[in-house]
């Protein structure tokens, strides 16, 4: 996607950065999340687009809470990056 330096998945990758994030940045060097977690500690400004359609791959209907995992998530990196590695981060739900 032309402008857009990374995309993941997100329902993977997501907790996974997070976790990075809180951690230290310890890891396997070969996975998405230590590839999203390098990508964000080199960045100052971060603009999250998060998207609040679900994914019918991952799609529970007994357990439509995937949206909330995201939105928190995300939430949790925004807070990570801004407070204890001093980044900018802005983050648009579409």
């Amino acid at each position: 996607m032309e402008g857009v330096d990374l995309v993941t998945e997100g329902i993977l990758t997501l907790p996974r950065t997070v976790e990075y994030l809180e951690n230290s940045f310890k890891g396997k060097k070969s996975d998405a999340a230590y590839k999203l977690t390098d990508f964000l500690l080199q960045s100052d400004y971060i603009e999250f687009m998060v998207g609040a359609t679900l994914n019918q791959a991952h799609y529970v209907p007994n357990l439509p809470i995937e949206i909330e995992i995201r939105k928190n998530n995300i939430k949790k990196m925004a807070k990570i990056l801004e407070e204890k590695c001093f980044k900018r981060v802005v983050v648009p739900y579409l």
